[in-house]
């Protein structure tokens, strides 16, 4: 049974099954929601908190959405320090809500969150209509991308940084070096009824789909300088 306060025990999960579960609901502790396309709610908006004080979450098999409290910052470069995004393991999804959060997440975040052609997102070309002043630079396709589906209002922003250097020199040469990149706007498309402006990073097959009211920002590259 879960704690009254719904908060979670390492190692637990509430309400999980190996179906797509829409009422998983998140505030502290450790989360397995196992199979299926699921819907975990977090139920405050320091989650980036909560994470960083041993919090983990694991979508499991499936395309799975973390839906962010209104007002929530989260930057998942500074809560992981890594490559390997640990505190949040097959999350594909997040989703702002409110018009006020703020996510960031660099190239590595993606390349190890996001998934291979995720299911239901596929696309063989996109739009080039302009997001304001920002021009497309040419079409694109999901063929072979490994994939972030970012929702959101407007207000919402997604900050998005290039490939970080990892941290371990390995004869003499930092891990990553070169390949910091850039995210380069692709144009929009269409999935169902919602439209996503289209983002590919230059040096990987990393790419993120963004809800067209959400403001973006690309970053510069960063490096991390320790691993955990």
């Amino acid at each position: 049974m879960p704690a009254a306060n719904s908060t979670l025990t390492p190692g637990g999960f509430l309400g999980a099954t190996n179906n797509d579960d829409t009422s998983i609901f998140y505030t502290a502790g450790s989360l397995d929601t196992l199979a299926g396309n699921d819907t975990i709610t977090a139920t405050s908006n320091k989650v980036q908190t909560a994470l960083e004080a041993g919090g983990y979450i694991d979508g499991g098999a499936g395309v799975d959405t973390l839906k962010l409290a209104s007002g929530t910052t989260l930057d998942l470069a500074t809560v992981t320090n890594n490559q390997t995004v640990k505190p949040i393991q097959e999350v594909e999804v997040f989703e702002m809500t409110g018009g006020t959060s703020k996510l960031t997440m660099t190239a590595n975040n993606v390349l190890s969150l996001g998934g291979t052609e995720l299911s239901g997102y596929s696309f063989t070309t996109t739009q080039q209509t302009a997001d304001g002043s920002v021009a497309a630079t040419g079409s694109t396709s999901s063929t072979g991308k490994v994939q972030m589906v970012i929702k959101g209002l407007a207000g919402d922003t997604l900050n998005l940084g290039a490939l970080a250097n990892d941290g371990v020199t390995t004869n003499g040469i930092l891990g990553n070096t070169g390949l910091a990149g850039q995210w380069n706007y692709k144009g929009q498309v269409t999935i169902g009824s919602t439209t996503y402006k289209v983002y590919d990073h230059t040096t990987t097959n990393a790419q993120v789909l963004v809800d067209v009211p959400v403001n973006v920002n690309t970053l510069r590259s960063t490096t991390i300088t320790s691993i955990t």
